[in-house]
């Protein structure tokens, strides 16, 4: 799927894309650990399989933001802030109580799939975007269908 995009090149001079690329890269990464240390954590069958699900589809998301840089760049200081207060997030959700982290977890995780939706709409190629999109949209299914399942399990 994401194969025949070509790769972005790391220049010297960092283009925009490669910017966008590395902070949804950032929030991929703190999305999937955050979601497999609760998948962890856990007791219900169900909710195991969504955060593991969800976990897959994000890490499956990184794989791709990773093909398309070829190599981690160094630190060039243009990571936008507000993925840092994702990861710090994510970090409290999984430090939280057994009994309200898988709540947190969902909330952090629609306000890093809104970040990454905005992201993705900022890149000027199109038909990578659309690719990235293809996977947020995933993680939306898979996010609601929980969510879905949970209204039933408790209403």
């Amino acid at each position: 799927m994401m194969r025949d995009v070509q790769r972005f090149s790391l220049l010297p001079e960092l283009n925009l894309d490669l910017k966008i690329l590395c902070d949804m890269l950032s929030i991929s990464l703190d999305a999937y650990s955050a979601n497999v240390a609760l998948y962890r954590r856990i007791t219900t069958c169900l909710e195991q399989y969504a955060f593991q699900r969800i976990s897959f589809l994000y890490w499956s998301l990184s794989e791709q933001l990773l093909f398309c840089l070829e190599a981690l760049p160094q630190d060039t200081g243009t990571m936008n802030p507000e993925a840092g207060y994702i990861g710090k997030a994510y970090l409290a959700a999984t430090k939280a109580p057994i009994e309200k982290a898988p709540k947190r977890m969902v909330v952090v995780n629609k306000q890093a799939l809104k970040r990454l939706k905005k992201l993705g709409a900022k890149l000027d190629d199109r038909q990578y975007a659309m690719a990235v999109n293809q996977c947020l949209m995933k993680i939306q299914m898979m996010a609601s269908q929980d969510q879905r399942y949970q209204v039933r399990l408790t209403g």
